[in-house]
């Protein structure tokens, strides 16, 4: 057991004395189903996603017997996480919930979830960097991230980062989310007022609404939206909060499918160098999912571009940002890459 899981473990049975009906916990089933989801590459205890819940299953299933009760211990360590706001990914609560109600526990039975895209992407790159199992990790250059508060005030000149963050002032203290829907939206009518309030179009809101949720400026439980983690950090003027912000909610920002624009911006960070389009292409596209075409390329770069994640240089090249290195290491530090940081020299930037 380790440190970090006792604090979680003690968290939640505090949590559940107070809970009206009190909930079904079992500590020790607590104890093996955060303990099996540390063992798999969990970097902390209330980060869950619906692929999380089927790997977990799956490890748990090679145990054999599993006790009765872990179900509803695991569905009150769900409730747990997100009614008191512990939840660190941008997964539907509504969604990480209905997985743990549907996932087969019996032992013996096979593994159900599909490849998450990102996740496939991205094992070539942790190939290349040596952190796959039994590898050993190839130190990174230092990179020398541009200044917080440059980076907080790009962050905040983005113009579907300021909307999404209008939109979450909106939703204070909270509204209702439509009941219909399996995922995260707000319902009919809030959705009208918020239009309305925001001046554009319903379906706008829809789209900002995902974007709130993903840079965590929103945060949702099974029947309310209201400000979330970000959303204060941003109010508080916290030093990065605009800037990770921007960071979490660019998948969502660029709306575009499959991982190209992680692996541009990947081979742009890692590299340091500015590239062209073919050449991104060629670097790339080995062992991503799907084959990088050219075409994919570029509309990567030019949604990148608008987003300032990318800049676009002489002769057709771009470079990386520094909003577009601080999202590459950003993303590789959570998946548990060491990216070392230099301190700027003074006198290279007068």
């Amino acid at each position: 057991m380790t440190e970090r899981l006792l604090p979680a473990i003690s968290a939640c049975v505090d949590w559940a004395r107070e809970a009206e009906p009190p909930p079904v916990l079992e500590v020790d089933d607590l104890a093996l189903l955060l303990g099996v989801h540390h063992d798999s590459g969990a970097h902390d205890p209330g980060d869950w996603t619906v692929d999380d819940v089927h790997e977990v299953a799956a490890l748990l299933r090679e145990g054999g017997e599993l006790p009765e009760s872990l179900r509803e211990t695991w569905l009150a360590w769900c409730d747990h996480l997100v009614l008191s706001g512990r939840l660190q990914s941008a997964e539907s609560p509504r969604r990480l919930r209905a997985a743990v109600e549907r996932v087969d526990l019996s032992p013996g039975s096979p593994v159900q979830s599909g490849p998450d895209p990102l996740a496939a992407a991205a094992g070539p790159l942790l190939d290349r960097l040596g952190y796959q199992e039994d590898q050993e990790p190839v130190p990174l250059p230092a990179y020398v991230p541009a200044p917080m508060s440059e980076l907080d005030a790009r962050a905040g000149a983005c113009p579907t980062l300021h909307w999404a963050a209008r939109l979450a002032a909106w939703v204070e203290p909270n509204r209702l989310l439509c009941p219909e829907s399996d995922h995260d939206a707000l319902c009919e009518e809030d959705t009208a007022r918020a239009a309305e309030a925001l001046d554009t179009a319903p379906e706008e809101v829809s789209f900002l609404f995902t974007v709130a949720r993903s840079a965590g400026l929103v945060r949702t439980t099974y029947l309310h939206a209201m400000p979330g983690p970000a959303a204060h950090a941003w109010a508080w003027e916290l030093p990065g909060a605009a800037a990770d912000a921007w960071a979490d909610g660019l998948a969502a920002m660029a709306a575009l499918p499959g991982p190209v624009p992680f692996l541009v911006l990947a081979e742009l960070f890692l590299s340091g160098q500015a590239r062209t389009p073919e050449e991104l292409v060629r670097a790339c596209g080995p062992g991503a999912v799907p084959e990088v075409s050219e075409e994919h390329v570029r509309r990567a770069l030019e949604v990148l571009v608008s987003l300032d994640a990318v800049e676009e240089i002489d002769q057709g090249s771009y470079r990386a940002s520094g909003l577009g290195d601080h999202y590459v290491a950003r993303r590789l530090r959570a998946a548990g890459v060491d990216v070392p940081v230099a301190q700027p020299v003074p006198w290279l930037s007068d």
